[in-house]
């Protein structure tokens, strides 16, 4: 693929190009001089997980600092200073961009050129300090915040959140006070790291909260049901409108058809990870919507085996080798589990990666009743049996958002 032709097929809005397809080798040193920071943005992202992309980041870092540090004008940066209505496709914008200039000319045109510009300039400068582009910047940053302020709790220096909001506010600034921001901090690179430990500080501590409200099995949690324990020979708990948070997964197939696939029950095939759902006594929904599949719960989830948060359907699929691109292109969200389950429409998704190999379940989940194929299915693989009474808990089975909606730009 000739380099014009990869560079427009990539600023497309549905890039159908395989990282393999990319030779970087060829092409690496005209890509990191590209002026579009949302193109150079997408290739980066589309390359991360094939090859180490520190070393285009940094020479893209150095590029960078020279143009902002030796720009001219005060209204728009120099790389567009020359474009003109009748000049416009010679330049590699993004189809969004080449629709919004589509649309102003001829009267909006220079307005748009200047629009353009500052939201490149913007990019330029998150992309400097936190190898992203400024809107996924935002949404971590607003995640981090929003968690910290529903728990109440210092777990981030309070410098770091006035170095964090500075940036926050840059999109707040004319085109010149950007770049005296840029001139007064280039030199703080440190930036990125303080941000993401922090970030890793803030999940983990939103990790260990989901798990560790999640419910336990034991005969000491106060749903321990000693009759039906007796009667079916086996431990059962019986939630009849209690509080509570559970961690679940849900399996295709019913309970005779998995009676014979251990590797499935416990999540062996693959290493990768898992989809998992979090359901509470305010809702009680997972993607099985018509709750007659297998669904267990466990209570012994590492939470530092959990990898993804999102309040809706993650569209993870099926991660199957370490080059899969990304677990997901939702946001990847820091929550209570008060405030998970709040957001959820009608089931959320928790995605886990297993460690040695197996994620082992503690209890299968049934609903009003048990059934003759319960108690073999929980006998077989040593598994309690949690009733859940849905008389007594909000199961909501609305419409997801649209796709788009709650992602990052990737």
């Amino acid at each position: 693929m000739k380099y014009d032709d990869f560079i427009k097929e990539i600023g497309s809005r549905y890039c159908s190009i395989n990282p393999n397809q990319i030779d970087i080798d060829s092409y690496w040193q005209k890509i990191v001089k590209l002026d579009n920071p949302f193109i150079y943005d997408r290739i980066m992202k589309l390359l991360e997980f094939k090859c180490d992309v520190s070393v285009y980041n940094e020479k893209r870092n150095g590029i960078i600092s020279r143009r902002i540090l030796s720009q001219k004008s005060d209204n728009i940066l120099d790389c567009l200073v020359n474009i003109t209505s009748s000049n416009y496709d010679k330049f590699f914008f993004t189809e969004d961009e080449l629709d919004y200039i589509k649309r102003s000319i001829p009267k909006k045109f220079d307005e748009c050129i200047r629009n353009i510009s500052d939201r490149w300039l913007l990019n330029y400068i998150i992309y400097y300090f936190f190898q992203d582009n400024y809107y996924n910047f935002m949404c971590n940053l607003f995640q981090m915040t929003g968690y910290l302020h529903s728990i109440k709790k210092d777990l981030i220096d309070l410098k770091h959140l006035e170095l964090y909001n500075m940036f926050n506010n840059l999109s707040k600034l004319s085109f010149k006070e950007k770049i005296d921001f840029f001139k007064e901090n280039y030199d703080k690179l440190n930036v990125m790291e303080l941000f993401y430990d922090d970030m890793r500080k803030v999940k983990n501590h939103s990790y260990q909260n989901l798990v560790d409200s999640s419910l336990k099995i034991n005969k000491e949690n106060g749903i321990y049901n000693g009759n039906l324990s007796s009667q079916y020979g086996i431990d059962v708990y019986y939630l009849n409108g209690e509080d509570f948070y559970g961690l679940v997964r849900t399996f295709s197939g019913d309970r005779v058809s998995l009676c014979d696939n251990e590797d499935y029950i416990y999540s062996r095939l693959n290493k990768y990870g898992y989809s998992f759902s979090y359901i509470s006594n305010h809702n009680i929904g997972t993607s099985d919507l018509e709750q007659k599949a297998v669904t267990l719960l466990y209570d012994n989830i590492d939470s530092s085996q959990i990898a993804y948060v999102h309040h809706d359907d993650a569209h993870t699929g099926r991660i199957i080798n370490k080059l899969d691109r990304y677990i997901s292109e939702k946001i990847n969200e820091i929550s209570t589990p008060k405030g998970l389950m709040y957001n959820t429409k009608s089931y959320n998704e928790i995605f886990i990666r297993p460690k040695n190999g197996e994620i082992k379940p503690k209890a299968l989940i049934c609903y009003d009743e048990i059934h003759d194929e319960d108690v073999l299915f929980a006998k077989k693989y040593n598994l309690a049996i949690v009733i859940i009474n849905r008389e007594k808990y909000k199961h909501y089975n609305r419409w997801s958002e649209d796709y788009e909606e709650n992602t990052y730009i990737i």
